[in-house]
């Protein structure tokens, strides 16, 4: 797990997650974890999806779909102390309030889970990836108000965002955060 430190996508989301927390009267070191071990489950995924510059096939969706599920049953594993909602928003951090998210097609999430999900959105607009440039900050905040997540996440992750500004590198030492 200690990989997951050294992702750039993990560590802005662990960031701005423990940054949000307390705007939610959440506990930031569980944000923390939760964002930084959000896709630990993609190590076991081939690196020809992870890297895949087209878009998906419906074969290769199911596949990339089980990284939730595989991320919160290895860190189950390996982490037998870990919070109870570390797991829940690892597992579910893909889960939209209209049900059509993965992998169990939830519709309402604990308010950690909604946190690191609208925390991985945001990361996810203002990143380059490998099938599209990044979007300018503006655009990525208008998009990322329309994801189908609790209202109360996502002006948290907005407002941290926007405090911060830029990314920063995230420093993660044996057991301190």
């Amino acid at each position: 797990m200690v990989e997951a430190a050294t992702d750039p996508h993990a560590a802005s989301v662990a960031r701005l997650a423990r940054h949000a927390a307390p705007l939610l009267n959440l506990n930031p070191e569980h944000a923390f974890w939760a964002g930084l071990l959000h896709d630990v489950g993609k190590r076991a995924m081939p690196a020809e999806l992870l890297n895949a510059t087209r878009p998906l096939t419906p074969a290769e969706w199911v596949v990339m779909r089980r990284h939730a599920e595989l991320g919160a049953a290895l860190i189950a594993e390996r982490w037998p102390a870990a919070p109870p909602c570390v797991l829940h928003a690892v597992r579910h951090h893909h889960e939209r309030t209209d049900g059509r998210g993965y992998p169990d097609g939830l519709t309402a999430l604990p308010q950690l889970t909604a946190l690191v999900a609208a925390c991985d959105v945001l990361d996810a607009l203002v990143s380059d990836r490998p099938y599209r440039p990044a979007y300018p900050a503006g655009e990525a905040l208008a998009i990322h108000r329309t994801t189908l997540l609790p209202p109360l996440a996502l002006q948290a992750a907005c407002e941290a965002y926007v405090q911060q500004g830029s990314r920063a590198p995230v420093q993660v030492a044996a057991g301190h955060v």
